[in-house]
């Protein structure tokens, strides 16, 4: 058993037409409760979307870790888990189809220990099955109940009667408690388990929709990152997901439990690439106030704006972006240059320096290097993550020439001089300076300021190339209201989100399902979380291309 199960875990299937995948059918068949198709929209409009690909994706690092403390209450070190080169890395990209032979193993003894708790817990209760009597039909009901939350759905009769047979040949040999470890065990190391099934069911369109159990899983791993809890299999049993109204009592649901935090949370983290924010480091001499206890303040005043502008649904993409508010402590104030609170707490800012997420401490610390500022890296991070629109990667020795700064010009000038130098690079920089140039109005820690290297800061810029951003601004808390104020900002915002949601880039088979989920996400006046109900009732989250 443990053998079969290793074997195919080392594959990730992205299923198209020729896709040689052969996992086992699900055989719950869609005439029983819960098992048809998710019923929203009810069918795509003319044209709008192919659908997405159908895939078959093995858990990362996280999702696998999390599934089995919120299935089993078991808990284990990075180091003890398996898959630790193939946790996200980039934002919405999946994780790589390479598992190596360490990961069997870690996964093997997993499996194998969290399966022997299990049973150890369940046979010394109330309900455990004796050794004498009819255990077979006792073992049956575990394996159903235990078989339905480890599958994120129902066992079909041929799987029920499979894993009966193995405990029942396992109990022969070494008894009852072994028999019942080594089915579960089973159940661990099964696909149904490891992987996450998006594959659908045929509709008259051709497309295929998720079925009622697909979708309850992809709600709850985009939300949670975490298998389904039992609250949503029985909301999923009952038919609920059939309806826009249930699905989005159990979002609104999800989105309130401490791992629905969690998840918002880490989109967030990915969109700012805070992965790198534990290996942030600052010269000491230069910035002695740097320490563990000013990241950690710096990271908490990050996720007090998350809290604030997202969790609360009472917020606003547009004030993430533009709000003079911050949450400071004693480690916080002198930075941003007022009196430190008590306790910490919302502190308003000076509304000239700092305007929302790309003025606080945490991001320009994390997009700045040991000693000095990278406003490039934070430039081409508002491109990317903000407008959607980025640039090529620039060339791997893109300063092998070499170059002296004129002390008489000022930072600003030498850096443009030195990126327009070539037009290899200038093809770039001449749209990402006017951008990137205001960010050097802070330092590494993020403390405003007007001069550097004995010259006055120009914060002054310009954006171009977009659809509806385009113009001068005066600084960094007027780039961030003009930014505010586009749709492309708030539409790229969506596009993120759905890339999240669905482990991969976006396409133009997903524009359509973009553009209608942006326009409820204006008309709900830029709520993230009424956004994300109406994201995942969309084309794109539901539909599949035809296998």
């Amino acid at each position: 058993m443990l053998a079969l199960a290793l074997a195919t875990a080392g594959c990730t299937g992205v299923i198209e037409g020729g896709d040689e995948t052969t996992f086992p059918a699900d055989e719950t068949t869609s005439g029983e409760p819960g098992g048809g198709s998710a019923g929203q929209p009810a069918a795509p409009a003319a044209g709008a979307t192919t659908g997405g690909r159908s895939i078959v994706r093995l858990l990362s690092q996280e999702e696998f870790s999390n599934s089995l403390e919120d299935l089993f209450g078991a808990s284990f070190t990075k180091a003890e888990l398996p898959y630790g080169g193939l946790a996200v890395t980039t934002f919405a990209s999946p994780p790589e189809d390479f598992v190596g032979t360490s990961d069997f193993e870690k996964l093997a003894r997993i499996t194998e220990r969290v399966a022997g708790q299990v049973v150890a817990k369940h046979q010394a209760g109330a309900g455990k099955c004796a050794e004498t009597g009819d255990a077979t039909a006792c073992v049956t009901g575990v394996l159903q109940a235990q078989g339905r939350r480890i599958f994120r759905r129902p066992l079909s009769p041929a799987e029920l009667t499979s894993y009966t047979k193995l405990y029942e040949t396992e109990r022969a040999r070494k008894g009852n408690l072994a028999g019942l470890t080594l089915a579960l065990t089973g159940m661990l190391q099964s696909p149904f388990f490891l992987y996450r099934a998006e594959v659908g069911e045929e509709t008259a369109s051709g497309l295929r929709r998720l079925s009622d159990w697909e979708y309850g899983s992809a709600l709850s791993f985009l939300i949670t990152r975490s298998t389904p809890d039992d609250t949503l299999l029985n909301a999923t049993e009952s038919g609920m997901l059939q309806t826009p109204e249930g699905v989005r009592e159990q979002v609104r649901r999800l989105l309130g439990t401490k791992r629905g935090r969690e998840g918002v949370m880490d989109f967030y983290m990915r969109w700012l690439n805070f992965q790198r924010w534990d290996d942030v480091e600052k010269d000491s001499k230069l910035f002695a106030t740097f320490s563990s206890n000013f990241k950690q303040s710096a990271l908490r005043e990050f996720s007090n704006l998350i809290d604030r502008e997202v969790l609360s649904g009472k917020g606003s993409f547009k004030e993430l972006l533009t709000t003079s508010k911050g949450f400071v402590d004693t480690h916080l104030a002198a930075v941003y240059g007022v009196k430190a609170p008590a306790t910490p707490a919302v502190t308003e800012l000076d509304p000239t320096t700092r305007a929302g997420v790309f003025t606080q401490i945490a991001f320009l610390a994390n997009t700045s290097q040991v000693a000095d500022t990278d406003v490039f890296h934070a430039g081409a991070l508002i491109f990317k993550q903000v407008l959607c629109q980025p640039f090529s990667p620039p060339p791997v020795n893109p300063f092998d020439t070499p170059f002296t700064p004129d002390p008489k010009l000022s930072r600003r000038q030498n850096l443009e001089r030195r990126t327009t130098a070539s037009a290899t690079c200038a093809g770039c920089h001449q749209f990402l300076n006017p951008v990137a140039m205001t960010f050097d109005a802070y330092d590494p820690i993020g403390r405003h300021r007007t001069t550097a290297d004995g010259h006055d800061i120009d914060t002054r810029g310009e954006v171009t190339l977009t659809k509806d951003a385009d113009g001068p601004f005066a600084n960094l808390p007027e780039l961030m209201k003009r930014l505010a104020s586009s749709e492309q900002v708030s539409e790229c915002h969506v596009k993120h989100w759905l890339e999240y949601a669905l482990g991969r880039p976006s396409d133009e088979a997903d524009a359509a399902s973009i553009a209608r989920t942006h326009a409820a996400f204006a008309a709900g006046k830029f709520d993230v979380l009424t956004m994300l109900s109406d994201l995942v009732l969309s084309d794109a989250f539901v539909l599949r291309r035809k296998v």
